[in-house]
């Protein structure tokens, strides 16, 4: 696991946001990851609510950005340009608590529109809850995206949250778990490989957790 933006903190029970801001980055993975899912536990302390211009650019979220190659040349140094990427699934956190909604944003491309969650999710600040992404590669070619969040005191559904297709994809790339104005510890990561996929990785088995 590698910090790609902001300063974070380890703490006993895992590693948390230290200023939370735009867009606090940690990465793990590389350009061979293709298909896989992920479970994280992780408790959410507080955010900034969404405004239009920064920090917050009229969103608020924890989000998982899968198949990640890496910031792109944008003329600056270091460089910044995070996208283009697979696809990144964004919690989305709203000041009414109960109204959170993921959704998934492709890529950033003008003809790619985010897709959103039909579901609301329900957020408890100060207390541990789960999410769990997956990235898979379809029979016809294209990239299937999933997400799902719930609290550790609930059940997982048996459904996900919301789910999404990529047509002109990236075969692979790496994980980013990306805050963005959220204040944030994730106390535990896993990383399974799926058993769809046909590409050679390097992903850890179900058993044994990032940290």
């Amino acid at each position: 696991m590698q910090v790609v933006d902001g300063v974070w903190h380890l703490e006993e029970d895992g590693v948390r946001t230290a200023a939370p801001y735009y867009d606090r980055v940690l990465s793990m993975g590389d350009r061979s990851w293709s298909d896989y899912q992920t479970m994280l536990r992780l408790t959410i302390h507080g955010f900034t609510s969404s405004t239009p211009g920064p920090p917050t650019y009229d969103v608020t979220h924890f989000g998982v950005a899968m198949r990640w190659r890496g910031h792109h040349t944008d003329g600056l140094q270091p460089r910044r340009k995070w996208y283009p990427l697979g696809a990144q699934g964004e919690f989305l956190i709203k000041t009414k608590l109960d109204t959170c909604q993921w959704r998934i944003l492709f890529d950033k491309a003008d003809d790619k529109p985010p897709r959103y969650a039909a579901r609301r999710n329900t957020l408890a600040l100060g207390q541990p809850m789960y999410i769990k992404t997956q990235i898979a590669t379809m029979p016809d070619g294209r990239s299937r995206y999933r997400f799902k969040q719930w609290q550790e005191s609930a059940t997982e559904r048996a459904t996900w949250d919301v789910e999404g297709f990529e047509a002109d994809d990236y075969p692979s790339g790496s994980l980013c778990l990306v805050p963005h104005n959220s204040d944030a510890t994730l106390h535990e990561v896993r990383v399974e490989k799926l058993a769809t996929t046909n590409r050679s990785s390097t992903i850890p088995t179900p058993t044994s957790p990032i940290w």
